[in-house]
């Protein structure tokens, strides 16, 4: 536990905030209702989320291509 001007304040071991306390003893964090964590991600979860949410990539690649030359292409490039 960590006293900072008042306030007291743990950190569990996943970096989430578990205690909060003010100088008027009002508990805002505590173990049953964390706030914030510290999570680390993997291959697999890069996979996942690949495979979940990366819809259509063909489509959507090439859209973002061809509408990143139109945008390129309308630039006046002699300045």
């Amino acid at each position: 536990m960590y006293a900072v001007e008042g306030y007291k304040l743990a950190f569990g071991v996943n970096g989430a905030l578990v205690h909060l306390s003010d100088t008027n003893g009002k508990v805002w964090v505590d173990e049953s209702h964390p706030f914030g964590a510290y999570e680390t991600f993997g291959t697999e979860d890069y996979v996942r989320y690949f495979r979940t949410y990366m819809q259509i990539l063909g489509f959507t690649h090439g859209l973002m291509q061809t509408l990143t030359s139109l945008v390129l292409s309308s630039f006046d490039h002699s300045l």
